[in-house]
């Protein structure tokens, strides 16, 4: 799903400006995250709550869940056909992630790619290595989607998704993770395991 100018665009270009500031004016790498802080983050989910993005959220992973991995993606200009610049699905289930696009991308700009419906197939993997689809040939399958400042992009990572890195034009987006927990889910977080998993995570109930 994408939905546009759901953030101000001299919102999202100060966060760009504030956070590109760290990269030391150096585009030379693949990708790099930066953590947002706590007042930016809550700012932001503040602004989902009325937008009704949460709500959207939870009607389709349900209604008790967790948030984490909220950085800034920085592209730079290398290029990569290794790791998550492979198409893959992520080995969590379902989850969500919510890219908040902070520059004026185009057609030139490294898209996010998706398969369309791949969300619903049923897929079985026993290692990381599984989830990587290095020989994938189906890459015109995969749909192009490149959000405009302040638009957001929001997609189940079970999904095949990504693809090989090949722009060298630079570009950035917020990226916001969410996931399910409960009795039957990967975190149980009534669980001593499932508590070590929020703390590893830094995740936090929303």
């Amino acid at each position: 799903i994408s939905l546009n100018d759901i953030f101000d665009e001299d919102y999202v270009e100060n966060l760009f400006k504030k956070y590109k500031g760290k990269l030391n004016n150096s585009w030379n790498f693949v990708s790099k995250y930066e953590k947002l802080n706590k007042k930016d983050l809550m700012k932001i989910l503040n602004m989902f709550e009325k937008k009704k993005i949460i709500q959207l959220i939870k009607a389709y992973l349900g209604s008790n869940i967790i948030c984490y991995d909220n950085s800034v993606l920085f592209l730079g200009k290398n290029r990569s056909k290794k790791n998550s610049w492979q198409p893959h699905h992520d080995s969590k289930e379902n989850r969500i992630k919510v890219y908040i696009w902070l520059g004026k991308n185009n057609k030139d700009n490294q898209p996010l790619y998706y398969q369309v419906g791949s969300h619903k197939k049923i897929k079985f993997w026993t290692n990381y290595k599984e989830t990587r689809l290095k020989k994938y040939t189906k890459t015109k399958s995969l749909k192009k989607i490149i959000g405009d400042q302040g638009d957001i992009s929001i997609f189940d990572t079970h999904g095949l998704h990504s693809g090989y890195k090949l722009s060298k034009i630079p570009r950035a987006s917020i990226v916001l993770t969410f996931e399910s927990v409960g009795i039957l889910k990967r975190i149980n977080v009534n669980t001593t395991t499932g508590k070590k998993e929020m703390n590893r995570l830094g995740a936090f109930m929303v």
